[in-house]
């Protein structure tokens, strides 16, 4: 039996599989690994499913009118634009000048 997360995946008697033979050769040991691949993209687009949904909500939570405020940097500090370099040469002196 193979079970992936708790979930039965596929199931034989362990006499149909053929001993120490790659399982290109093997039917029963072909269907066992489709099976496990299939369930594994089952699992996959589940797991994606419910986390978009999960965040869905969150998103719509924080839009309401009744939740938290976001506070953000931007809106509570008042930041000045950037000054040009002739700006610091003249100011500071920072800025040596080109030869």
């Amino acid at each position: 039996m193979l079970e992936i997360c708790g979930h039965e995946v596929f199931r034989c008697n362990i006499q149909n599989l053929l001993f120490n033979m790659p399982y290109e050769s093997d039917p029963v040991c072909q269907r066992a690994v489709k099976a496990v691949q299939q369930a594994t993209v089952m699992l996959n687009r589940a797991r994606n499913h419910l986390w978009i949904w999960k965040l869905i909500e969150e998103q719509i939570f924080v839009r309401s009118a009744y939740a938290p405020k976001d506070f953000w940097t931007t809106e509570t500090t008042q930041l000045t634009p950037f000054s040009t370099c002739l700006d610091c040469v003249k100011c500071c002196g920072i800025l040596a000048q080109k030869k």
